[in-house]
């Protein structure tokens, strides 16, 4: 039998193989809104922590500085905490 913090850790292992994204977020999001979401959220660890910068973010999901503050604010308008 598990201990509760051996199925915690393995819960958490998980991370590595999927994100789960929720349904509503498929129907109010645009592409890139929903590239830049999923990319975010696939990173963001357990905790829902990301420390990369937003030149790195921007690097890494091909967008420019500018389009991704636009993003970052438009997904903050929709109730994302990105803080």
């Amino acid at each position: 039998m598990m201990t509760l913090n051996q199925l915690t850790q393995q819960d958490r292992s998980n991370h590595n193989y999927r994100t789960e994204i929720p349904n509503f977020v498929l129907q109010i999001l645009d592409p890139y809104q929903l590239a830049v979401y999923v990319h975010l959220k696939s990173i963001a660890g357990d905790y829902g922590e990301c420390w990369c910068s937003l030149g790195t973010l921007a690097a890494k999901m091909k967008l420019g500085l500018t389009k991704l503050k636009e993003i970052l604010k438009e997904l903050s308008s929709f109730g994302f905490s990105l803080i």
